[in-house]
């Protein structure tokens, strides 16, 4: 997979909006996004799902895991399956962040920022991967949600990782706390929208019911941004 980062993208990040970039500071971003595809070991997992519907939950196939919130039911709500979807980067990238920590703070502030947007570009290129499978098929496929969003709940964690056996294809678990390890890692569901179904047009924040409480907003970023 060759992953691009885009520097728009990580100026977002660190709450640019459009103002001079002076040139030492353009540089040291230019320095950080190579170091960052230096550092990064991109890697994802999906697995594909029949959708039961019980009441307000929808439940994957035979197994025992439900989905629960209104959000993600909402969200799958013209999906007869789903996928379910891993990635990470890699924990190199976060000890070269922490390594700058110590000695150049504004580097590690954009060594994240390029980190984030890198997890990001591999999400984007899964979900391409997915959408040109579903199209084989006849189908289109939703926009990614992941834990986190709205209502739907990061106690899934662990659960997710276990049913794409993360851990063992990947390196990619989850804390007590249900935070992803590494932490440039991002999980998210798929709907498959059979022939003549469409996506909601509205993603990311605009579809999220905790958009105007959302902390990461009022700092510029998204709940992406992990």
């Amino acid at each position: 997979m060759n992953i691009q980062i885009d520097k728009q993208e990580v100026l977002r990040y660190l709450g640019h909006s459009g103002q001079k970039i002076e040139p030492e500071m353009a540089g040291l971003v230019d320095e950080c996004i190579q170091r960052t595809l230096d550092c990064i070991q991109p890697r994802w997992v999906y697995r594909r799902f029949p959708l039961q519907r019980e009441g307000d939950k929808l439940r994957l196939g035979d197994s025992q895991v439900r989905l629960r919130g209104e959000d993600i039911v909402r969200h799958l709500k013209m999906s007869r399956e789903c996928v379910l979807m891993a990635v990470t980067i890699g924990s190199d990238i976060e000890k070269e962040i922490r390594r700058s920590e110590y000695t150049q703070l504004s580097r590690s502030l954009i060594l994240d920022s390029c980190a984030t947007t890198a997890v990001e570009a591999v999400c984007d290129a899964v979900e391409e991967e997915i959408r040109v499978a579903a199209a084989r098929e006849g189908n289109a496929i939703t926009w990614r949600y992941s834990p986190g969003y709205g209502d739907f709940g990061i106690d899934i964690q662990k659960t997710f990782l276990r049913l794409l056996e993360a851990e063992k294809k990947i390196g990619l678990c989850a804390s007590n706390s249900s935070i992803l390890i590494p932490r440039k890692s991002v999980t998210a569901v798929i709907g498959i929208l059979p022939p003549g179904a469409y996506a909601d047009g509205k993603r990311g924040c605009e579809a999220c019911a905790n958009r105007e409480r959302c902390v990461y907003r009022k700092n510029g970023g998204t709940c992406g941004s992990i």
